[in-house]
């Protein structure tokens, strides 16, 4: 972008200092969406990031409530077994 040089005319000069204004508008423009995207992007991490924990945490409660569950069954299955020692025993 370069400012506008020494006009030869007043029309030149205004469609040089239009042309230079537009030029800075442009850039303000562009410098405005790069740091909004910048924002953007460190959002969207934080959220996968999030996502993530929220995925770990979700997938040791399965773990916990599988291991829970075999421990019902197994006390399904051997409570007959142990009260019928218990009878035997008495």
């Amino acid at each position: 972008m370069k400012v506008p040089s020494k006009p030869q005319s007043v029309d030149q000069f205004w469609l040089e200092f239009e042309y230079w204004c537009v030029c800075v508008q442009s850039k303000a423009q562009k410098e405005d969406q790069e740091e909004r995207i910048a924002t953007l992007e460190k959002r969207y991490l934080v959220a996968q990031r999030e996502l993530t924990a929220v995925q770990d945490g979700s997938d040791k409660l399965q773990t916990e409530l599988a291991l829970r569950l075999d421990e019902v069954k197994a006390v399904r299955i051997l409570r007959p077994l142990f009260s019928l020692l218990d009878v035997r025993y008495k």
